[in-house]
């Protein structure tokens, strides 16, 4: 975990990763919690006889909104910004899902700064968020995470 202050975030390097989270799954039982919280209860997600009979990858998806979900969650554990009272999410760009997760596959989360601004009176960054295989492929989502820091 980077420890730092809003002010300190600015002079980080663009392009640097800020951190790697490893080995995590999402189980079947948060997939269909999901699927019930929003009411996309496609099969693709949910019916694991189907999908063994049906489906292409012989078993169920995560939902690409689930993984966007954990996003904040994934921030708190690689960065603390000791001097921010809030952190504003400002946004998303470029949100891309190449490549399906499959229930309970491991996958590893990095983090890299892209830039910072000043918004309103108060300091912005732009982070890319990429959720990937443990072992080589395409990623399971890219996006860029655009935040607004206010100080204490």
């Amino acid at each position: 975990m980077i420890i730092t202050t809003v002010k300190e975030l600015n002079s980080f390097e663009l392009n640097s990763e800020i951190g790697l989270i490893q080995s995590s799954t999402v189980p079947f039982k948060d997939v269909l919690k999901f699927a019930n919280l929003l009411g996309d209860k496609q099969w693709i997600h949910t019916d694991k006889d189907k999908c063994q009979k049906q489906s292409p990858l012989g078993t169920p998806i995560v939902h690409g909104y689930l993984l966007l979900g954990l996003i904040p969650n994934i921030i708190n554990k690689l960065l603390n910004v000791t001097d921010a009272k809030a952190r504003i999410n400002y946004g998303l760009n470029n949100v891309r899902f190449p490549q399906a997760l499959k229930v309970d596959q491991e996958f590893q989360v990095r983090l890299v700064f892209l830039l910072s601004f000043d918004k309103q009176n108060h300091f912005g960054t732009k982070f890319k968020i990429t959720f990937e295989p443990i072992d080589e492929g395409k990623p399971f989502c890219v996006a860029e995470l655009i935040y607004i820091w206010i100080e204490k």
